[in-house]
C-alpha cells in the first residue's frame, strides 16, 4: 500500500513547470505601433520625437536609412510602443 502512494504525487508538479516558460516568452514580446508621417521630417528628428534611435528604427522596419534622410508625408513606420 505504501508503494502505491509514492508515485502518485510525482506527475502533478511536472505540467506546471512546462507552462511557465510559455508565459514568460509572451511577456517578453516587444510592443510596436504604426505611425503615419503627416509632415516631411528627417529620420533623426522622427526617431527623437518617438524616444528611440535611428538604428532601432532601421532594425524594426527593415531599413537602412541615414539620419538625414527626409521621410515623405504619408509614409508609415513602426516605432517601439511607449509603456
Amino acid at each position: 500500500k505504501e508503494m502505491a502512494k509514492t508515485p502518485a504525487p510525482a506527475p502533478a508538479p511536472a505540467p506546471a513547470k512546462v507552462e511557465e516558460p510559455a508565459t514568460q516568452t509572451v511577456s517578453n514580446t516587444p510592443r510596436v505601433k504604426s505611425v503615419f508621417i503627416d509632415t516631411e521630417t528627417d529620420f533623426s528628428a522622427f526617431a527623437a520625437a518617438h524616444g528611440t534611435s535611428t538604428a532601432k528604427l532601421n532594425a524594426l522596419n527593415g531599413l537602412n536609412l541615414n539620419s538625414s534622410t527626409v521621410l515623405a508625408k504619408g509614409s508609415e513606420l513602426y516605432v517601439p510602443a511607449q509603456p
